[in-house]
């Protein structure tokens, strides 16, 4: 769990993407020692990168606990959730990955009688503190920093299952299509989305244009799309007219 100052300090860095310890220092009104401390402990967590002088910020790194990501960007992520809350189809099954923005979305819809698939392990317990909701995760290796569940057994097991709604997010989008830092992530993804009768994808606008390695689908493969991003964000995205991206 962050601190205060963790917070503030990464709120910071989150405006400037880059600062120096003297910057920061300044700023939330502590010394340049204290700065570092938290710099150090910060990057433990996967959430900066220090540099002579400073730190960096990594907003998409894969290694970032699903606890850190339910705090980073809750504003923008809660709009995006109540966006899409609003538009669901029926359903009885709902797959959704292990992404903080997808398990905020899970957690606002009624899923009394429904069962939910994951292969987030802290999505599992969170959703399934309710006797009335069927949760199950799937088997693979433990990815103990995403604190989720992948490689070859999640993908065979969800190969055999169907879902009448899929709900994930990314860790970068473009005009070529959703993709993921991480092969093994990408893999369960796919694995879901080709068994998923309504797909939704929610995406936060820190993840367009940015360089992750492995594509996942194509933006005409989710049914519908939703974002806080401005529209001139989305303009190349929505041309030929066969993307459903829905933004405030």
């Amino acid at each position: 769990m962050l601190t205060g100052r963790q917070t503030e300090i990464l709120e910071y860095l989150k405006s400037k993407k880059h600062a120096k310890i003297g910057d920061i220092a300044g700023n939330i009104y502590v010394s340049e020692t204290t700065v570092r401390r938290e710099l150090a402990e910060l990057e433990r967590m996967g959430l900066l990168q220090r540099e002579h002088g400073g730190a960096v910020f990594l907003e998409n790194s894969e290694d970032i606990s699903i606890g850190v990501r339910q705090i980073v960007n809750y504003q923008e992520k809660l709009a995006i959730a109540k966006m899409a809350e609003k538009n669901l189809p029926s359903f009885r099954t709902l797959f959704i990955d292990n992404s903080s923005t997808a398990l905020m979305l899970a957690q606002r819809i009624g899923l009394r009688h429904r069962t939910v698939v994951t292969n987030g392990i802290t999505a599992a317990m969170q959703l399934g503190s309710s006797e009335d909701t069927t949760v199950n995760l799937v088997g693979g290796r433990l990815n103990h920093s995403t604190s989720s569940l992948i490689g070859g057994n999640a993908v065979l097991e969800l190969g055999k299952m169907q879902f009448h709604l899929m709900i994930c997010s990314c860790t970068s989008i473009g005009k070529g299509g959703v993709y993921e830092s991480s092969a093994d992530q990408c893999d369960v993804k796919r694995a879901a989305l080709m068994n998923s009768a309504y797909k939704v994808l929610l995406v936060d606008r820190t993840k367009f244009n940015d360089r992750a390695m492995y594509r996942t689908a194509r933006l005409s493969d989710f049914d519908a799309i939703y974002t806080d991003a401005p529209d001139e964000l989305l303009e190349e995205l929505r041309e030929g007219g066969n993307v459903n991206i829905i933004n405030a």
